[in-house]
């Protein structure tokens, strides 16, 4: 152990820290600056960005012995001081995950403090280290060049030439909403900038800034191999390290006769069967800190099998595939399987004029959040608190109760601030129910607060939206109408019951055929459609579970438009049902004029760069959609008649 004396934020610490510490871990675990964000303690993302003796540093690349003797400032710091950065990230009113904006705001007074009057390049270079996932940045800048505009060396006139450009750049604006009939009802209580303050501040918590008194960290075994199986574990030598408390595998009585959970429910809470690279594979191990957890599971002596895998979707169907459920499905990888048709299809191509046949691949996106999510459990007697990341915590709590055996009267789940998710944290299973469970049932036994980090941080980000692949043919007559679509789609689930790919199955937003029902007047359809496990992580909605449906419809029409030398904008008018014909129209004439369509656009092929190469732009567009959530609120009256209301509602961020 060393001691280590350092200033922080004008205050005095000494602090008492082991040889690997990082500068990160003592300022959030040590002194509760959590401000300082945990990404994925590499600093990729600048989230742990901090001052330090004036200048820029990630946090967790700067062991804490290094820091002995320096001058550290941390977002904390700056907002006590109320420096002007807080009040113009917050007034520009485009705060939305804000997982991110603690570090700009750190990154950018280093820059003021030397640059009172920064140019736009020098704000974008000073930014350049620290990412959000919003896709805000032009309005990261202004606020930056309005904040020195406030400061005290500044110089007005040339701060204002350069908050001029900024502007310039930004390509929207922040709609506000029109004025409500009622007070309260259909408004939005809690205002943007009720949430915007606390996220510039490095206030608001997130789940991984939950720190309870006596708290225990669990960690899962990690498979570093895409199919495999553990046999056996020797964890004797994980077990002998102090501060160790507890090493749970798949055979513990507590975990080994649970019910099966996952959106289909047919996931163990802990399996030795990893099917995928980065899977949890059978082991959880419980000490006091972080890093006692790393130390004890690379203690662990693991007899793996390795077993065949498969990658692609195709492949996973063919007769010869290894099985990677075959609990479930002995005899393929298919998980659901459905046709499904409107009006006749025979008769359809008949009518044609032109019979078009290809295939469409829709690759795979990574979903990358901000945070990663974390679950924190503790007991009060017969009372289960959970603090959880979830974009729509009910889905979690039947699975909750029903495993746990609780009534959901005593069941609290708490929701953090949530650092991006659009979609991605309605996984039930990965990044929640799993986790959620296994820490309530570690923090029963443990009789203390445990939180316990749902994925190894390497792999957090490796949701992937559905892969599709889609065989069509198609029947059009010479001017665009086209009389019948069939259409065979394969579509990727990963290894897991995530149920990203299974979601609303057969007939919903993401199954390809969806789109030609609803927003076409197509009289003849036919779906065959395969939704199969591969060995790749979970496939869940990348900012909409519409993406993949929307591309193949686009592209379909786009081949049909080329195919018949048509303009595609005219080809999906034509196709477009009566109702979305009027809004359609609109974003396709606004969408025309604004990036000039009918002087840019030409047929494909039609001509070359200088190079040799082809360019041009094309069309593609996919209808906006509303949707609900699960939710329950209470109501408590006082006396003198005003009204308490009890709810959760998550702040989904982006």
């Amino acid at each position: 152990m060393n001691i280590i004396k350092f200033t922080v934020n004008s205050k005095e610490e000494t602090i008492v820290v082991q040889p690997n510490d990082t500068l990160l871990d003592v300022l959030r675990n040590k002194l509760g600056l959590t401000g300082t964000k945990d990404g994925i303690s590499l600093g990729e993302g600048g989230w742990d960005t901090v001052i330090m003796d004036g200048k820029v540093v990630p946090a967790s690349f700067v062991l804490a012995m290094d820091a002995d003797g320096s001058n550290i400032e941390t977002i904390e710091g700056i907002a006590a001081k109320k420096h002007p950065l807080v009040k113009a990230f917050v007034e520009e009113e485009h705060i939305q995950g804000g997982y991110d904006i603690p570090g700009k705001i750190v990154a950018a007074k280093a820059l003021l403090d030397k640059n009172p009057n920064p140019t736009l390049e020098d704000v974008k270079e000073a930014l350049s280290g620290v990412l959000g996932r919003e896709g805000l940045y032009p309005k990261d800048i202004v606020a930056v060049l309005k904040a020195a505009k406030m400061c005290e060396k500044s110089d007005p006139k040339k701060l204002e030439k350069e908050i001029k450009k900024a502007e310039e750049i930004v390509d929207f604006k922040i709609e506000k909403r029109d004025e409500c009939a009622y007070q309260f009802i259909g408004t939005n209580i809690l205002t943007r900038a009720d949430q915007a303050y606390p996220k510039a501040t490095g206030q608001a918590k997130y789940s991984r800034d939950m720190i309870l008194p006596n708290m225990l960290y669990a960690k899962w075994l990690i498979s570093p191999y895409a199919h495999a199986v553990v046999k056996k574990v020797d964890a004797s030598k994980a077990k002998e390290i102090p501060g160790v408390f507890e090493v749970y595998t798949w055979e513990h009585p507590l975990f080994k006769d649970l019910p099966k959970v996952g959106w289909n429910n047919y996931y163990p809470i802990i399996t030795n069967q990893p099917k995928f690279e980065g899977d949890e594979a059978g082991v959880i191990v419980v000490a006091e800190t972080e890093e006692l957890c790393d130390k004890a599971l690379n203690a662990l002596d693991v007899e793996w099998e390795e077993l065949p895998f498969v990658l692609d979707p195709e492949d996973a169907l063919k007769p010869d595939a290894p099985k990677i459920h075959p609990e479930i499905n002995s005899n393929s990888n298919e998980l659901i399987s459905d046709t499904w048709s409107l009006g006749d299809i025979e008769a359809g191509f008949k009518e044609a004029d032109r019979i078009i046949e290809g295939k469409i691949v829709y690759r795979s996106k990574l979903h990358s959040c901000d945070d990663i999510g974390t679950a924190t459990a503790w007991w009060e007697g017969d009372h289960l608190h959970i603090w959880i990341k979830a974009q729509d915590p009910r889905w979690r709590e039947g699975k909750i109760v029903s495993v746990l055996g609780i009534p959901k009267s005593n069941l609290h789940l708490k929701v953090a601030y949530v650092g991006g998710s659009c979609g991605g944290d309605l996984m039930t299973e990965r990044s929640g129910t799993r986790d959620q469970i296994a820490a309530a049932i570690i923090s029963k036994d443990q009789q203390r607060p445990v939180q316990i980090a749902g994925r190894n941080r390497r792999y957090y980000f490796d949701y992937h939206y559905p892969v599709h692949v889609a065989y069509y043919k198609v029947g059009a007559k010479n001017d665009g109408t086209i009389t019948a679509i069939h259409l065979r789609s394969i579509v990727d689930n990963g290894g897991d019951d995530g149920g990203g790919a299974t979601f609303w199955f057969p007939k919903g937003w993401n199954m390809p055929m969806r789109y030609f029902e609803i927003f076409t007047k197509i009289p003849n359809l036919f779906h065959d459609q395969h939704i199969v496990w591969t060995n790749k992580s979970p496939m869940w909605w990348a900012r909409c579970e519409q993406d993949g449906t929307a591309w193949i419809y686009g592209a379909i029409m786009n081949r049909v438009a080329v195919d018949l030398n048509l303009d595609p904008t005219e080809v999906t008018l034509k196709n477009a049902c009566e109702s979305g014909v009027p809004s359609l129209k609109k974003a396709i004439e606004i969408g025309k004029k604004e990036i000039e369509w009918d002087k840019k656009w030409h047929k494909p092929g039609d001509k070359l760069l200088s190079n040799g190469k082809y360019h041009g732009i094309g069309f593609s567009g996919y209808w906006e959609w509303g949707a609900g959530a699960h939710a329950a609120v209470g109501l408590r009256v006082m006396e003198d008649g005003s009204v308490s209301i009890i709810g959760m509602t998550p702040d989904t961020g982006v």
